[in-house]
């Protein structure tokens, strides 16, 4: 992971765990502290404390530094462990992070924010164990039995039950963190995913047209509902997707899911020229989304009506591999 990318969910465990900044520059704070180290080689608490300054600017190499002294000097100091984690997660270092986030349980075991902390390792850790998602889910679920209205860890293990396809407990998790933040529109786009994924167009339609009317330039939403009302198939739907899409791409113009809805849209318009069109930017965008399965299924027969058929076969056969390739994948997360 590049630190400059850092995840926002990454971003608020930090300010959670650091606390806050000490009060001036942080150029300034840092100097004072040098000067206490120096005085007193063994005060642990000025370690700490600039270890905190460099993590919440970004610099986590220094942090960890900083952080692997403050240790040396005492060797107990539970939020120290907790805030090297997070320094190394945000290298993507996740053996050493989950060892330390491991270590800071040990030390303070009811303290939620530590295993939220560590079930994002664990969900994030790029080489996947097979048990890395069950991990996961058990930490999210005792930072919610520890703390039962963190809306962030209803979120992450939401996001986990949808990412292991499990849609019926991610709609659950989803339903509680908007109850807890009912002006959140991601909160609301997160459950019409869900929605959608279960099949139930309707509830995913009502969710995202109210996370738009929180934020009416949320192109996620306006993207998502286009999908819902094409599934949904009620009278006008198609003119309601067709808008949607549009809306989304004037909002992202990377949007690939908005560019396949709506290349569907002109094929059935009888537009084949903007169908392919459309398509071919979704497939150019996202080639490994499951959406360009159907991307490359649509431009087929945008070319098939065209009488274009070798181009036609060809899609059909980048249809067929690509469904192999989310399918593996999608397998590999299961297990």
């Amino acid at each position: 992971m590049n630190p400059r990318y850092i995840a926002p969910t990454l971003t608020f465990l930090i300010f959670l765990l650091a606390g806050p900044l000490i009060q001036s520059s942080p150029a300034h704070s840092i100097r004072d502290l040098t000067e206490q180290i120096k005085q007193n080689s063994a005060n642990a608490n000025a370690y700490f404390d600039r270890g905190q300054i460099y993590l919440e600017k970004g610099d986590y190499d220094n942090a960890i530094k900083i952080f692997t002294e403050t240790i040396k000097l005492d060797p107990n100091h539970t939020k120290v462990y907790s805030l090297r984690g997070l320094a190394y997660h945000a290298k993507g270092d996740y053996k050493k992070a989950l060892a330390d986030f491991t270590e800071a349980i040990l030390l303070n075991p009811n303290d939620a924010d530590n295993y939220l902390s560590r079930g994002l390792a664990y969900k994030e850790r790029d080489d996947k164990k097979r048990d890395d998602y069950d991990n996961a889910l058990q930490d999210f679920a005792k930072a919610i039995a520890l703390k039962p209205d963190f809306s962030e860890a209803y979120l992450k293990r939401g996001q986990a039950y949808h990412d292991k396809r499990d849609y019926k407990k991610a709609v659950a998790d989803f339903n509680k963190l908007v109850e807890l933040k009912p002006d959140d529109a991601h909160a609301y786009t997160l459950r019409g995913h869900a929605y959608f994924k279960k099949g139930s167009y309707y509830r995913a339609v009502f969710d995202f047209t109210d996370a738009i009317s929180l934020k009416p330039d949320y192109a996620d939403a306006y993207a998502g509902r286009g999908q819902a009302y094409q599934l949904r198939s009620s009278k006008g739907d198609e003119e309601r997707a067709f808008a949607d899409f549009n809306k989304a791409i004037e909002l992202d113009s990377n949007r690939a899911v908005a560019y396949a809805g709506r290349g569907r849209s002109y094929l059935f318009m009888g537009d084949h020229d903007k169908a392919i069109a459309d398509l071919t930017q979704a497939i150019e965008l996202k080639p490994d989304d499951f959406s360009v399965h159907f991307a490359y299924q649509w431009r087929a027969l945008a070319y098939a009506s065209k009488g274009d058929m070798k181009r036609a076969e060809a899609d059909r056969a980048k249809a067929e591999e690509a469904l192999e390739n989310v399918l593996e994948n999608a397998q590999k997360k299961k297990d």
